[in-house]
């Protein structure tokens, strides 16, 4: 792994009993802070390849986390959608090729 991937992932996944609210929402501070490293390499001098590919790991861990979470605060969920729009903010980073459009 990267050393993004390193200091990133560990604060998504979780083996813990996230389905205690108390360890649900002590768990989704901590995926914040994973938010927080991944759009300061977004936007410092991070690969964005490399950034990208581990927002997309962060996404299918922190998926993983809320299939079993009680996320009824909503941090965990607000989390993986912010990843979810780091991702859309990547993609229009320079030097990033252009999707495409067609209308048909």
């Amino acid at each position: 792994m990267t050393v993004l991937a390193d200091a990133v992932l560990p604060l998504v996944r979780t083996r813990a009993e996230v389905w205690r609210r108390s360890v649900a929402n002590a768990h989704g501070t901590r995926m914040h802070e994973a938010v927080a490293m991944l759009r300061n390499a977004a936007h410092g001098a991070g690969d964005p390849a490399e950034v990208f590919a581990v927002t997309q790991r962060a996404i299918a861990a922190a998926l993983t986390v809320i299939m079993r979470a009680d996320d009824s605060s909503g941090i965990i969920g607000d989390a993986a959608g912010i990843f979810s729009s780091c991702t859309q903010s990547l993609r229009r980073a320079p030097g990033w090729p252009r999707a495409s459009s067609s209308t048909g």
